[in-house]
C-alpha cells in the first residue's frame, strides 16, 4: 500500500523557498553585474578628467595606425600615422569638436558634420568611455583585480552584438578580452585584444584579421579646453 502524504506539507515550503530566491535575485545584483557597476562607476569618474592620449592598433601582428593627442570631454586632437609601405607613413591631423570633425592632410582642410560616417573610422578617439560602456554591454565575464598600486577591469567575449570596429565586423570571438588598468589611482591603459571569427556574411576574397589589438594609453592633462586652428576657416566640406 503507498500512503500519500498531505501535498500542503512539501508544496508551501517549496513555494517559499522559489519565491525567496526569485526576490533574492531581483533585489541583490549578481556578482557579474556588481561588478559591470562597478566598473562603469570607474568610468563615470575618470571620464571628469582631461587626458593626453597615445594609441597602437595593429592587425595580425602588423601595426595599422598610431595616434597621439589630446582629449577632454567635448573635444579632442590627435595627429594621426597610418602606413602605407614599409618606409612611407600617411600623415594627418583630426579634430573632434562638439558638431563637427575636421581633417588636416598637411595640403588642405575638410570637415563633416556630427553625425559624419568618417567618425566610425576613428572610434574610439573621439568618446574612448562612451566606446567602453558599449563594448560591455556584450560582456560575459567581468572580472576585477587588484594589487598594491594597480587595479585591472577585465571583460571576456564570447560574441559582440552588431559591433563594428574601423571596418571590421565583429561578431564571434575565440578569446577576446578588454581591459582598463588604474595604476596608482590613475587611468593608465584600456585595451582591446581580439580574436573574431570571420562572419559568415564576409567574403573569402574580403581580408579579415585573425587578431586585432587596440591599445590606449592615458595621462593626465592641464589642457581644459582645444581650439581649433584658424586655417581650419578654409575647410571644404564632406559628403
Amino acid at each position: 500500500m503507498v500512503t500519500y502524504r498531505p501535498i500542503k506539507k512539501w508544496l508551501l515550503p517549496l513555494l517559499s523557498i522559489i519565491i525567496g530566491l526569485a526576490i533574492g535575485y531581483t533585489v541583490f545584483p549578481s556578482e557579474q553585474q556588481h561588478r559591470l557597476q562597478v566598473w562603469e562607476k570607474a568610468l563615470d569618474i575618470y571620464e571628469n578628467d582631461n587626458y593626453a592620449i597615445e594609441t597602437v592598433y595593429s592587425r595580425d601582428d602588423q601595426l595599422y595606425s598610431s595616434s597621439k593627442g589630446t582629449w577632454t570631454n567635448n573635444r579632442a586632437s590627435y595627429d594621426v600615422s597610418t602606413p602605407v609601405s614599409d618606409d612611407t607613413n600617411f600623415n594627418f591631423t583630426v579634430y573632434f569638436m562638439e558638431d563637427k570633425i575636421y581633417v588636416n592632410s598637411g595640403e588642405e582642410w575638410v570637415y563633416g558634420e556630427r553625425p559624419h560616417r568618417l567618425i566610425q573610422e576613428f572610434i574610439p578617439l573621439d568618446q574612448p568611455f562612451t566606446w567602453v560602456r558599449d563594448l560591455l554591454k556584450n560582456a560575459d565575464e567581468i572580472m576585477i583585480e587588484k594589487a598594491d598600486f594597480a587595479v585591472i577591469y577585465r571583460a571576456y567575449f564570447k560574441n559582440f552584438n552588431d559591433i563594428e570596429f574601423r571596418g571590421v565586423r565583429l561578431e564571434e570571438q575565440k578569446n577576446t578580452t578588454l581591459e582598463m588598468t588604474i595604476f596608482n589611482g590613475q587611468l593608465d591603459t584600456i585595451e582591446l585584444d581580439a580574436e573574431p571569427i570571420r562572419p559568415k556574411t564576409v567574403g573569402p576574397l574580403v581580408s579579415y584579421p585573425e587578431k586585432l589589438i587596440y591599445r590606449l594609453e592615458f595621462k593626465s592633462s592641464d589642457i581644459t579646453n582645444l581650439e581649433l586652428p584658424a586655417d581650419a576657416n578654409t575647410s571644404k566640406e564632406l559628403e
